[in-house]
Parts: structure tokens; C-alpha cells; sequence
């Protein structure tokens, strides 16, 4: 049986150098897959059964690892807050009412530090986050909240306070 090639010319990045050659899989592959080198089978490489079982099992895994992530970022959307107010068990609290994440302002907190001596720069540090309760207009800090503070990257929008 004669191996038949791709014999695509084709060249790739390897290390800052650009390297030619003509793909040596065989024709039919994938595009943009180009290879000098033979299949593992064509090397004479045997992978065995249980290697290539555990192979489909972790792309099957992989895929419904995939679908998960997509569901949860879809459900995502629906996670409620609660508006407690400006602390956690404090006389100054929020309404108690409960908003979609997806709705809220997530306010990111910065303060300043000065120079100090001949070498130390002055610069900016990230503090705490908090946010608006759009039903009584409470400031909602995050600082005894962390699940909350987790949650950043679904908020609306976030807008930063110097």
C-alpha cells in the first residue's frame, strides 16, 4: 500500500525562525494542520487501546466540560444580590430587596500613595468594590462580601472611583 502525502508546501514560527516544508500527513487532513512529520501511526508508534480509549474519553470530557461552562455563563445572568447596605449586620442597612447581577454597577475603589523617598514612586492600589442598591440608593461595600466580589465580571458595568 503506498502512503500518499499532502505534499502542501507550508511554513511555521518555530523559535523566531521560519521554517519550510512539505507536509508529510496524509492528503485529506484538516486544513491549517500542516505537518513535515508523519502521523504517530506512520512513526511507528502504537499507542495502544487504553491510551486510545483514555484519549476519546478526555475530548468527550473536554466537550461536556465546554457545555457546562457555556449553561453556567448563561445562567449566570439570573444570580441575585442582596441590597444589605453599607455593612453587613449594621443599623445603616440596605432595603433587603434582591437584584439581578446582571443589572448592577460594580464600583471598583482605588486610593492613592505618594512618593516617598529618593526611589519609592508614587501609585495607585485597587481597593474594595461596592455597589448602588437601584431601590433605595444604598452604597453596598463588598469587603465583608467576598462571594459578591467574586461575581465582579458578571456586573453590567464597572466604573472606577479614584
Amino acid at each position: 500500500m503506498e502512503y500518499r502525502r499532502c505534499n502542501e508546501w507550508s511554513e511555521e514560527d518555530r523559535n523566531g525562525r521560519r521554517v519550510s516544508f512539505f507536509c508529510a500527513l496524509r492528503k485529506g487532513h484538516p486544513a491549517k494542520q500542516h505537518s513535515q512529520y508523519f502521523d504517530a501511526r506512520h512513526q511507528g508508534v502504537r499507542l495502544g487501546p487504553t491510551v486510545t480509549l483514555l484519549d476519546k474519553d478526555i475530548a468527550r470530557l473536554r466537550q461536556e466540560l465546554s457545555r457546562a461552562e457555556a449553561q453556567r455563563r448563561t445562567h449566570a445572568a439570573n444570580i441575585r444580590i442582596k441590597c444589605l447596605g453599607w455593612t453587613v449586620n449594621s443599623r445603616k442597612s440596605g432595603c433587603g430587596k434582591f437584584f439581578r447581577v446582571s443589572t448592577l454597577t460594580y464600583i471598583q475603589t482605588h486610593w492613592y500613595t505618594p512618593p516617598f523617598s529618593c526611589s519609592g514612586g508614587d501609585y495607585w492600589n485597587q481597593g474594595e468594590g461596592q455597589f448602588v442598591c437601584p431601590g433605595c440608593g444604598a452604597m453596598n461595600r463588598l469587603y465583608e462580601r467576598p462571594e459578591v466580589e467574586k461575581m465582579k465580571h458578571l456586573f453590567a458595568s464597572t466604573e472606577d472611583t479614584h
